[in-house]
C-alpha cells in the first residue's frame, strides 16, 4: 500500500513538471514583428508594432513613464485598419496608410510633418 502510494505520488509529480514545461514553452514562443514603426515628437515617442497573428502594440513612452495599448488589426495592400482603439485619444485614427517608408495617419491627404507619420524602421510585410 505504502509502495503503491510512493508510485503515484511519484507519477503526479512527473506529470505536473510535464505540464509546467509545456506551459512554459509555449509563453516564451515569441511573435514575429512584421511592421515596427517609431513616431518622435517633442519630449515623447510612440512605437507601434504589428505581429503575424494580427494583433498589434502601441507603446506611448513619455517623461513620466509609459502607456501600451494591445488590439487586433487588418491589413488591405496599403491600409492598416486597426480593429481595437490603438489610442486614449483620436491621435492615432482607425485607419492609417502605408506611404514609402511611413505610416502616414492622416488618411485623406498625404502629410509628412513633423510627428503626423511613424518611421517605419522594419518591415516584413508582403
Amino acid at each position: 500500500m505504502l509502495k503503491e502510494l510512493k508510485l503515484n505520488s511519484q507519477i503526479i509529480v512527473v506529470f505536473a513538471i510535464y505540464i509546467l514545461i509545456l506551459i512554459s514553452f509555449n509563453s516564451c514562443k515569441s511573435k514575429e514583428v512584421l511592421l515596427d514603426t517609431i513616431l518622435i515628437d517633442d519630449l515623447s515617442n510612440i512605437e507601434l508594432e504589428l505581429y503575424n497573428d494580427n494583433t498589434f502594440k502601441v507603446s506611448s513612452n513619455y517623461m513620466f513613464g509609459t502607456k501600451e495599448f494591445k488590439g487586433q488589426y487588418e491589413i488591405s495592400e496599403d491600409t492598416i485598419k486597426f480593429l481595437d482603439k490603438p489610442y486614449d485619444n483620436n491621435f492615432i485614427p482607425d485607419k492609417v496608410y502605408i506611404f514609402e517608408d511611413k505610416i502616414i495617419l492622416n488618411i485623406t491627404k498625404i502629410d509628412t510633418s513633423f510627428a503626423s507619420f511613424f518611421k517605419i524602421r522594419k518591415c516584413n510585410l508582403n
